[in-house]
């Protein structure tokens, strides 16, 4: 639970980058799964719009760091400072291709609802 560098902890920015191995390892070692920048973006959030930031990030590496982050336990209904949850992120990243459904589901399945305020 480094601190932020750019107002990004090392786990938001493996997340953010596809680096799945590193977010693995990082959870592993206690790494705080729910940690929120000054944004309140998260891990999760970071996760889910990872490709919108790169579009060349292989989406398997995407699919398999959010698998690793809700397996730990990761806040899928955190919302940013901008109303934004991991289920929105990965609809804007995704653009309603099969894998944003693919993101979609695996956030359903672990609990994120449509409407986090309700």
């Amino acid at each position: 639970n480094l601190g932020l560098l750019n107002d990004y902890n090392p786990l938001m920015h493996a997340a953010g980058n596809g680096a799945v191995e590193m977010v693995h390892i990082l959870l592993k070692a206690g790494a705080n799964v729910n940690a929120v920048n000054s944004n309140r973006i998260s891990p999760i959030i970071m996760c889910c719009s990872a490709r919108l930031r790169d579009n060349r990030l292989d989406f398997r590496s995407v699919e398999e760091s959010l698998r690793h982050l809700i397996e730990f336990d990761a806040d899928v209904n955190n919302v940013d400072t901008n109303g934004r949850t991991a289920l929105v992120a990965a609809r804007e990243a995704e653009k309603g291709t099969s894998e944003a459904n693919k993101l979609v589901r695996m956030l359903f399945d672990a609990g994120a609802c449509g409407y986090p305020y309700a």
